[in-house]
């Protein structure tokens, strides 16, 4: 018995100073010899990120206290009092997002190419019967997207300079991908299908005006919740916000547009356009797509051509 208490006794010594080393430290004299402990302080009022809270040193020391995971209860963190993050899924309520208010600076960075790297898109246009999604991709060495538009499925595959397409129409039988190397076409195709066809099939832009230029035509609607464009729906009409297109002639005239951006990121852009009813493109899984290539059969060019 006296040999339990004994050990006991010595691990509550142990675990006593473990607690000490956390609040206090030991200041070294040049000499090597210790010249004092230092207790560190604390700030009162918590600090975060997205993920976890602490206190921060106030004694100059990179040593934080009491780090934890937020514990959220009606979107607020009950320790600290963050507001918890909204991260854009397919299931988010985006009619009901309201848009962070932006500076110019922070607007370009939402509409940024970078950005897109890694996103769905979720393109709808009730008006014309459209739904489409667009998935990409993009690892240090290839990028794929994915395209699904009235049942229609495409894929590109770009590893270095090697352009492939999977297409689920070429093949002529339900359900069968078809595939083919852009490099086999003739050279004129080739680069008229790269610089047109492949470049828009990679880009955000697809489904969505790059916007990133028109900051100051936007206003902030407090009722609505996002900047908003409001031009004149006459296709007549020279002053409304235009947007070039990657394929040529394509050239757009906006009468309406709203946008939400949320930490940063775009998740919403509405559209109406002097020709076409309103359209509304939803981006989410910023950093979580996944594009699944199918599997396809080797298909000669010379049959689409």
């Amino acid at each position: 018995m006296k040999t339990k208490k004994l050990a006991f006794a010595a691990l509550s010594v142990a675990a006593i100073t473990t607690c000490l080393c956390l609040s206090a430290c030991a200041n070294t004299a040049d000499n090597g010899d210790d010249a004092q402990t230092h207790t560190h302080t604390y700030a009162a009022e918590w600090s975060f990120d997205d993920t976890y809270h602490w206190h921060a040193a106030t004694c100059g020391h990179d040593v934080v206290s009491d780090r934890a995971e937020h514990t959220y209860q009606g979107g607020v963190c009950t320790v600290c009092g963050a507001e918890q993050p909204i991260v854009l899924t397919e299931d988010t309520d985006f009619d009901a997002l309201v848009s962070d208010r932006v500076t110019e600076e922070e607007w370009k960075n939402a509409f940024a190419e970078k950005v897109f790297d890694n996103v769905t898109l979720h393109y709808v246009n009730e008006g014309h019967g459209y739904d489409a999604y667009y998935k990409i991709e993009h690892t240090e060495n290839e990028k794929l997207t994915g395209f699904d538009f009235q049942e229609t499925f495409m894929y590109t595959q770009t590893t270095g300079s090697e352009r492939w397409i999977y297409d689920s129409t070429i093949t002529g039988e339900e359900n069968k991908f078809g595939k083919f190397d852009v490099n086999a076409m003739p050279e004129d195709m080739r680069e008229e299908y790269i610089d047109v066809y492949d470049n828009w099939m990679t880009s955000y832009t697809m489904l969505c005006p790059d916007l990133g230029e028109f900051f100051g035509m936007f206003d902030y609607d407090d009722e609505l919740g996002a900047y908003v464009y409001k031009g004149v729906n006459d296709p007549n009409y020279d002053g409304n916000l235009k947007t070039n297109s990657i394929m040529e002639n394509w050239d757009t005239n906006y009468c309406y547009l709203a946008v939400k951006i949320i930490d940063g990121k775009l998740a919403v852009v509405q559209e109406t356009t002097t020709s076409n009813p309103t359209g509304s493109t939803y981006f989410y899984d910023y950093g979580n797509t996944q594009v699944t290539l199918p599997e396809a059969e080797l298909v000669d060019v010379s049959q689409i051509m």
